[in-house]
């Protein structure tokens, strides 16, 4: 075997992996919703069902392209996106902190995860900006795109 198969190969768990990660924790919000007593008016089954419509074909994508084009930071960038922005640790942290007064594990991992949205603009931008071929462009175009990544942390 070659090293460039080794590194494709790794590459593609590694999105496999990222993809079953992001799957899960964004089927967990509905029932960590419920259990935490922030269902909407629809009630946890409305939730789950909502979740389930959105976040499955998602992560399909994401990992697909990750898997298919390890290269492509486009795959990538979608599961990174989704990993930031649909994530349970709102309701997970008012499951520990309110409910349990800090007794679960993975508190402050809960806490960075959810403090971690300012870096959620830099992806988009960068998804934005990469699509579709998954380059940045190139020449001028170079100091607007560091221009939008400094301006995205400075609101975050």
């Amino acid at each position: 075997m070659t090293a460039s198969t080794t590194a494709r190969r790794s590459a593609q768990g590694a999105a496999i992996a990222l993809g079953v990660l992001t799957l899960a924790l964004g089927l967990a919000i509905a029932p960590l919703d419920a259990e935490a007593h922030l269902a909407t008016n629809g009630g946890p089954v409305a939730d789950w069902l909502t979740n389930v419509s959105v976040t499955v074909p998602a992560v399909a994508v994401g990992t697909v392209l990750a898997v298919r084009r390890p290269g492509n930071p486009i795959g990538w960038l979608i599961l990174a996106i989704l990993l930031i922005s649909n994530n349970p640790a709102p309701a997970y942290n008012v499951l520990d902190y309110r409910l349990h007064h800090g007794t679960l594990p993975l508190g402050a991992v809960s806490v960075l995860l959810e403090e971690s949205w300012p870096l959620l603009l830099v992806l988009v931008t960068f998804l934005l900006w990469a699509f579709p071929d998954g380059a940045l462009p190139s020449g001028r175009w170079r100091r607007p795109v560091l221009v939008l990544v400094v301006a995205d942390l400075a609101l975050g």
